[in-house]
């Protein structure tokens, strides 16, 4: 005997208790259809009740919670003619409860979108199916080998599948973390007050304040030079993208230098996801980078593992370019991919980063598994007060070999859009 119930039989005033003993003539089971969700039976053998929903777990079967896209219809087969009735008052309230939460489930994953949530060192931003993305690291994790004095990296950075690209202090550069930028020779130049000086003293003259934010510390010091985290916020979400913003004090001797102002949009695109990162430097004083083989925006990929780099035109071959020598630099290109088939699963996972012709001239320094556009390559760089440096990197992370088409697409998109980020829309 066969009893079709709808959601709209139901007028009971509670929650019936269900257990083993008075749920023993039917046997209930969650299944899908293809216009219909529904509860069956029997299929032999199982007395309790599993609802989808239920986040506790006395007296249920653990499921997990799905989503729904098809009308909730419960069907109920007594096991047993001698008692069917008698059983279905007392099921009605808890399946019509159940189906009730599921019906809000079903509604909630509708509305899905990324969210943005806290964990021991940072944020993580999670995709509207619940997967991780990338966290964003606040606070300097401990007992990971990392030799930078400051945290504010992207790590781990995942591909659309779940793979992790990113990697943070490998044994042979401790100081390197993920998605970061940092700059490696760099002084602050806070003008001398000659206010108590004698008449014939200098016309100009600075007070320097040097270092190395990149973290290596050979060029000029890395101790107490400490980007530090003010605050990360999602601005916006939905189930297409999310917009970040992200706010970094650069500190000397816990004195702050510069600003850091960061919007970041995220979204997944043809399969890849396509991570826009628009920087802002403002500093107190002049600020001036010297020239450098390296230093700034880098992706710090993984690893172990086969890997090569490509361009629009195919793989590349060039030699690798020495830190003592700006000119070993790789050409100017619109984007570089580093595709890499990990030791660990042989998956095969790559980034690439995409240039912005808004950016100051660029060379690549691409080694160390790292992808890494230098503006410092070519000379010095100076920024002042009352003008901030603005730079713009596309990344994309990937699943697979080199999507060479879809980063073509994505760079001539990248390259056309000229507004400024930071001003309002």
């Amino acid at each position: 005997m066969k009893i079709l119930l709808a959601l709209l039989l139901f007028t009971g005033s509670g929650l019936a208790q269900i257990n083993r003993d008075n749920v023993k003539n039917l046997s209930l089971k969650w299944v899908y259809r293809p216009s219909s969700l529904a509860l069956v039976g029997p299929e032999g053998g199982s007395n309790d009740l599993p609802c989808p929903n239920r986040t506790d777990t006395e007296g249920w079967r653990g499921t997990t919670r799905r989503p729904l896209y098809h009308p909730l219809i419960l069907e109920v087969f007594p096991m047993s003619l001698s008692k069917p009735f008698a059983t279905i008052p007392a099921v009605v309230g808890t399946l019509t409860a159940c189906l009730t939460a599921l019906s809000f489930s079903t509604q909630a994953y509708a509305a899905s979108a990324y969210t943005l949530v806290p964990e021991q060192y940072g944020m993580q931003l999670k995709a509207p199916n619940g997967s991780l993305v990338s966290e964003y690291v606040t606070k300097k994790p401990e007992n990971i080998g990392l030799t930078s004095p400051s945290a504010a990296y992207f790590d781990p950075v995942n591909t659309p599948s779940g793979e992790r690209v990113t990697n943070v202090a490998p044994d042979d550069h401790p100081h390197h973390r993920g998605i970061f930028l940092g700059f490696l020779d760099s002084e602050f130049r806070t003008p001398a007050d000659f206010s108590k000086a004698p008449p014939n003293h200098a016309l100009r003259a600075f007070n320097v304040q040097r270092g190395d934010f990149w973290a290596w510390g050979l060029y000029a010091p890395r101790e107490g030079r400490v980007i530090q985290n003010r605050d990360i916020k999602l601005v916006s979400a939905d189930d297409k993208h999310a917009q970040l913003e992200i706010h970094n004090d650069w500190l000397i001797e816990n004195k702050k230098m510069l600003e850091e102002t960061d919007e970041v949009f995220v979204a997944e695109r043809e399969g890849v996801y396509v991570i826009d990162l628009n920087y802002r430097f403002t500093p107190v004083v002049e600020y001036v980078l010297n020239q450098t083989a390296f230093g700034g925006f880098v992706v710090q990929a993984q690893k172990y593992g086969d890997s090569y780099y490509t361009a629009a035109y195919g793989k590349t071959d060039f030699r690798s370019p020495h830190y003592s020598y700006p000119d070993s630099d790789w050409p100017s290109e619109p984007w570089y991919d580093y595709t890499i088939k990990l030791k660990s699963d042989g998956k095969v996972v790559g980034v690439a980063v995409l240039d912005h012709p808004l950016n100051p001239p660029t060379r690549w320094h691409n080694v160390l598994w790292m992808v890494q556009p230098c503006i410092t390559t070519f000379g010095t760089v100076t920024i002042e007060p009352d003008a901030p440096l603005i730079l713009r990197y596309r990344v994309v992370v990937h699943d697979g070999p080199t999507p060479t088409d879809v980063l073509q697409k994505l760079s001539v998109e990248w390259r056309g859009m000229q507004r400024n980020p930071f001003l309002p829309q």
